[in-house]
């Protein structure tokens, strides 16, 4: 019985870090589809004011009303930046603006990650 036990306990850490990645990847996803829903608002916004907003707070009053927030452990949000030819809106599993960090950019047009 003890010979099993540490075959029992590497198991039992893959079986956790499976889980792990499942849920990361289950809020990556979720996360992209709240931001792309926030895009097609700012993308909206442009074309009804010629102008993207200068923060998702902005877009938010314009339109009254709130965006989901990102799945997150510690402090979701949603980071954007207006440009002069565009926007970037992004956001962390982590929290905060951690690695990884995904982002849009009116630019490309799509996701992409820092990974």
């Amino acid at each position: 019985m003890s010979r099993d036990f540490p075959t029992l306990l590497i198991v039992i850490a893959l079986l956790v870090s499976c889980d792990v990645t499942s849920s990361i990847q289950e809020m990556k996803s979720e996360n992209i589809r709240r931001g792309s829903e926030i895009v097609k608002e700012i993308e909206a916004y442009k074309t009804r004011t010629g102008t993207y907003p200068q923060s998702v707070e902005e877009l938010e009053r314009a339109l009254s009303k709130t965006f989901p927030l990102p799945v997150a452990p510690a402090e979701p949000r949603w980071f954007y930046e207006a440009t002069n030819d565009g926007y970037e809106l992004s956001f962390s599993t982590e929290g905060k603006r951690r690695y990884p960090v995904w982002f849009y950019t009116s630019k490309e047009g799509r996701w992409h990650s820092d990974e």
